[in-house]
């Protein structure tokens, strides 16, 4: 569990493990050089309890972000199962209990149970994207694409060593680094259980991380896109058909930040004809059949002239954005920021590496720079 800043939230953190009906645990707190009363909160709340847990704090030696408090964790941890708990979430009483034992029946490599999302300060439940989950056993990334995995970290039992044995460590210095890391972990093919219970609360507030938005945000978003597909040509042809639709949702997924937060279509275009350059192998995503109609019509563009597929790609986003059924009003879609000149470079850098050549043979329209 790592701790940064969390003093308003924590005691309720803390106490949803004091009352888990699980009793083997070690829980391992990540002191990320909070500069609040957040470990002072958490000390008093365990010295309240009764509960005979093994409790650890481990002090950073320099404020590092989510990643690497949690790569701190992973190297710390001494149990069979791992699972990542947010400080300002909580866990149902019944969370860990439930996973450790369907993990047990199953053998699974991951195991994850139902989540709700609460608005911190209204107590609203906010609608998910992805379905509920019913009892299931699965080692198929296909019935995983049916079953609607939520793409987190937390709310995961995770087996200690499929994470050591896939150098399965999150990467650090971005934000939504959740999303690279399902990414990988989705990557190994792991086998997955589902249990019925509501696990886990994801609290929503206005001043976190993830709803907050800078220039960070979205570079992360294109590192993650820049790292995905170059990781691609690694993965086992059977989760190809996986990740081909992954990395294009999320290269996606940074053009679209693009469209939500700059009103000049000219810093849409420049980011378009940059991302471009990133390659997805056009076989691979043609064939996939969790790649979408709409998806692959919109993929087309990179066969086309880059002004020609730039303006058909930015009206795509615009529809998206008008029919999604998830406008939540606790997102920063309204936050307008200059990017700097730094940026730029940190983006021509995540883009063109290592993938223009690859790119001239694909998409040889837009390979030359204007």
């Amino acid at each position: 569990m790592p701790v940064y800043g969390v003093e308003e939230y924590i005691g309720v953190c803390v106490d949803s493990i004091l009352t888990q009906t699980y009793d083997n645990l070690e829980v391992l707190v990540i002191d990320d050089c909070s500069q609040d009363n957040s470990i002072n909160i958490l000390n008093e709340h365990v010295a309240q309890s009764d509960r005979a847990f093994s409790w650890k704090i481990i002090k950073q030696q320099e404020n590092g972000g989510l990643s690497a408090a949690r790569n701190a964790g992973i190297r710390e941890a001494s149990g069979e199962y791992i699972f990542f708990l947010d400080s300002d979430d909580k866990l149902m009483s019944n969370c860990i209990k439930d996973l450790v034992t369907e993990a047990e029946l199953s053998h699974s490599d991951v195991t994850t149970g139902n989540r709700i999302s609460l608005d911190w300060h209204t107590g609203k439940k906010h609608r998910m994207r992805e379905n509920d989950y019913v009892l299931a056993r699965t080692t198929s990334l296909k019935e995983l694409m049916k079953i609607q995995l939520h793409g987190t970290a937390w709310n995961k039992l995770i087996k200690r060593d499929f994470i050591l044995k896939h150098n399965l460590f999150f990467k650090t210095g971005i934000v939504y680094e959740d999303d690279l890391w399902m990414y990988y972990l989705l990557s190994c093919e792991p086998s997955f259980s589902f249990v019925s219970p509501v696990t886990y609360v994801y609290h929503v507030r206005a001043n976190s991380t993830i709803q907050t938005f800078s220039e960070q945000h979205i570079l992360s978003k294109i590192i993650i896109a820049a790292d995905a597909i170059k990781h691609f040509p690694s993965i086992s042809p059977s989760a190809q058909k996986v990740a081909v639709h992954s990395a294009e949702r999320f290269r996606q997924g940074a053009l679209m930040e693009f469209v939500k937060h700059f009103k000049d279509y000219s810093v849409f275009s420049k980011a378009y004809k940059l991302l471009r350059y990133l390659h997805i192998p056009g076989k691979d995503f043609f064939s996939s059949p969790y790649c979408s109609i709409a998806s692959k019509l919109r993929f087309m563009n990179n066969y086309i002239p880059p002004a020609i597929g730039c303006l058909m790609n930015f009206i795509s986003i615009k529809y998206i954005l008008k029919k999604s059924p998830y406008k939540l009003t606790y997102l920063s879609s309204s936050q307008q920021i200059e990017l700097s000149k730094e940026f730029w470079k940190h983006v021509e850098h995540c883009c063109t590496y290592e993938n223009s050549k690859q790119n001239k043979k694909a998409f040889p329209f837009f390979c030359k720079r204007h």
